[in-house]
């Protein structure tokens, strides 16, 4: 087996906030990527939007939003008062 010790140190892996928000029934996801694309790196998928926000280097900066189609909202990276205030922005 490989040594991967030198690769990553547990130690500067730093613990992220992840929490989830059920937000509606449902989302359309169309109307809700078209809306977000043009101020956010977003991305659609069959079920979810997905937002990436932050630097690309280092990576350990990058927050994720996925939006998905039956109306949960889940945020990894974020303080709570950017979660709110997003889900202010997509409220249906």
């Amino acid at each position: 087996m490989a040594d991967i010790s030198g690769i990553l140190s547990l130690s500067s892996i730093v613990p992220k906030r992840c929490v989830a928000y059920c937000t509606a029934t449902s989302y359309n996801l169309k109307s809700l990527f078209d809306a977000l694309k043009a101020h956010y790196k977003a991305t659609l998928f069959r079920d979810a939007v997905h937002i990436e926000m932050g630097e690309m280097e280092p990576q350990l900066n990058i927050r994720d939003i996925f939006c998905f189609s039956y109306g949960v909202v889940v945020f990894w990276g974020f303080d709570e008062k950017e979660e709110l205030n997003f889900l202010k922005l997509i409220k249906p």
